[in-house]
């Protein structure tokens, strides 16, 4: 699998947004499979460095898992998992310094994969300082898309991938402006948004900025605090104005006859 400089900067700045909304996670990993190996293409946490090091080193735990067997690993307590008995043991030896000062860090861990053809996966996985949930792996699964979406624009045009990673932003603020004005959850703002943007054929960060920028302001406010300011460009906001009818069908849906 194609590797860089850009690639990695790339990966790491999700990494960074993944760790926002996953405080607890004390590291994060993207590490690719394929004919020639196993390899760690970015990482953002050193303690979390050390655990995927003697997971892949030892072929156990999480990450080997996933990578093999191409299924989501979930683990609440990873040094005490009865699946890799001996993991536990091996951490303690292999890095003993880290457990020596951080040990209670180490608690749950989870990786997703996400394959590439007969051979290559690439998984994403995190080390967290309380038990691993299914809400890990959701929130893992929503930013695996994206980092597929990177790899994918990364073979072409890193820049595209840029792009993608600031779009998330946008879309963000959308559903959370959608939530504050219709009162429900965020699958169903996304899955309106999303609904828009294939009905109408427009891209979802088009529709998504439009919203932004119809809604009154106190809508926008009851979205995620955690939200990166969206600041539309002159094309972009010239081209959201083709949805501009369309939102009207998120906010005030029509009524369809029996």
């Amino acid at each position: 699998m194609r590797h860089n400089a850009a690639l990695s900067t790339l990966l790491e700045e999700i990494l960074q947004r993944i760790a926002r909304d996953l405080p607890d996670a004390v590291g994060l990993s993207v590490i690719a499979r394929d004919d020639h190996g196993v390899e760690v293409l970015a990482h953002h946490g050193g303690l979390h460095d050390a655990v995927v090091g003697v997971q892949l080193r030892h072929h156990r735990g999480p990450i080997p898992d996933a990578l093999v067997r191409r299924v989501p690993v979930l683990s609440p307590d990873v040094l005490h998992d009865a699946r890799w008995p001996d993991l536990g043991p091996r951490i303690r030896h292999d890095v003993p310094a880290t457990l020596t000062g951080a040990g209670a860090d180490i608690v749950g861990a989870a990786a997703v994969p996400d394959t590439w053809g007969p051979e290559a996966t690439v998984v994403l996985a995190g080390t967290l300082n309380r038990p691993a949930d299914p809400a890990t792996l959701t929130t893992l699964f929503d930013y695996e898309r994206l980092i597929h979406a990177a790899l994918t624009a990364a073979s072409a045009d890193v820049t595209d991938a840029l792009n993608i990673v600031g779009s998330r932003a946008t879309i963000e603020q959308a559903k959370g402006a959608i939530m504050g004005r219709l009162g429900c959850d965020a699958n169903r703002a996304f899955t309106l948004l999303r609904e828009t943007s294939q009905r109408r054929n427009v891209k979802l960060r088009d529709v998504c900025t439009a919203l932004l920028e119809d809604l009154p302001l106190p809508a926008v406010a009851h979205g995620s605090s955690t939200s990166t300011p969206v600041t539309p460009g002159g094309t972009t906001r010239r081209v959201a104005r083709c949805p501009r009818t369309a939102l009207e069908e998120i906010v005030d849906p029509p009524t369809r006859s029996s």
